[in-house]
């Protein structure tokens, strides 16, 4: 969502660029580290920048919960319609 919004911001300000001597202020995406996180029955790896890489079910705790992260949902109003 956050990278479509500054697609649509960008093509806006290219629109008033165009029928207008508008100046763009168009907005950039800052750098995104790689990470990644990936379940496997009851353990996970994961990797992220400042951890290194990570497995077992510690990790499987850390970044999906008992339940692959799905109770985060009750934490994202935008979630709780997803069933």
């Amino acid at each position: 969502m956050h990278m479509g919004y500054l697609v649509s911001h960008n093509i806006h300000q290219r629109m008033l660029q165009d029928i207008s001597h508008h100046v763009p202020d168009f907005l950039e995406l800052d750098p995104i580290p790689p990470m990644i996180g990936l379940a496997v029955g009851r353990k996970a790896l994961a990797y992220d920048p400042d951890g290194g890489m990570q497995s077992g079910e510690e990790t499987m705790k850390l970044y999906f919960g008992d339940d692959l992260g799905f109770g985060s949902r009750s934490k994202h109003p935008s979630l709780q319609a997803i069933s």
